[in-house]
């Protein structure tokens, strides 16, 4: 019994990776360029975002996604979309297109910071913006210290979204919006400072 158990669930295990859709990526040149041609192959699920496709064929390719989409047939994908909804068939051809400086810094999100008491700001943001820039720009924008001196004072600034949290100043400034999946419309992130003992501490003015 336990030989024929392994035996079933090897070959479900199997079924489920022959069944995992993929999408073929291929940078195209664009008038900016003359590169293209050059493909790589994205192992998706059905909740893969269409943001995901982006980076990892990016990283693969070695091009900067902050100025580059997906199209389908020459239409622009939504990248917060996840693949499921996306209306794409398994072994899809996308292409990798790149944009423009200006077109670039269009890509701008709404973003609001909560804090731990109680303020709340919003401002517009690109998405190639790093949480640790964001919380510098919101220092500005609500008058109150969320990551300045933190290490003189023993503190780690920490940023939530979505259920995941990025503590210090090297987590916060190696993630960008971009990254978090942000790509359009608005997020929403939470702001605590931590002490040495891990509780959250009273930023101040």
């Amino acid at each position: 019994p336990d030989t024929w158990l392994l035996s079933l669930v090897w070959w479900l295990l199997r079924r489920g990776i022959a069944a995992m859709p993929n999408v073929h990526v291929e940078l195209i040149p664009s008038g900016l360029s003359t590169k293209g041609g050059r493909k790589t192959t994205i192992a998706v699920t059905a909740a893969t975002s269409l943001v995901e496709v982006l980076l990892g064929a990016c990283k693969a390719i070695e091009v900067d996604p902050a100025v580059h989409i997906l199209r389908h047939k020459k239409k622009e994908l939504d990248l917060s979309l996840a693949f499921r909804f996306a209306n794409l068939t398994n072994n899809a051809t996308l292409e990798l297109f790149e944009i423009d400086a200006a077109l670039a810094a269009k890509r701008t999100v709404a973003v609001s910071l909560q804090c731990e008491g109680g303020k709340r700001a919003s401002l517009d943001s690109s998405i190639t913006t790093t949480l640790l820039d964001l919380l510098k720009l919101f220092e500005d924008r609500l008058g109150q210290r969320l990551c300045t001196g933190c290490k003189e004072k023993g503190e780690t600034p920490c940023v939530s979204f979505m259920n995941k949290s990025y503590e210090g100043d090297g987590a916060l400034g190696g993630v960008t919006l971009m990254q978090l999946g942000v790509v359009s419309g608005s997020a929403l992130l939470r702001h605590t400072l931590k002490g040495s003992d891990g509780a959250a501490v009273q930023s101040e003015s």
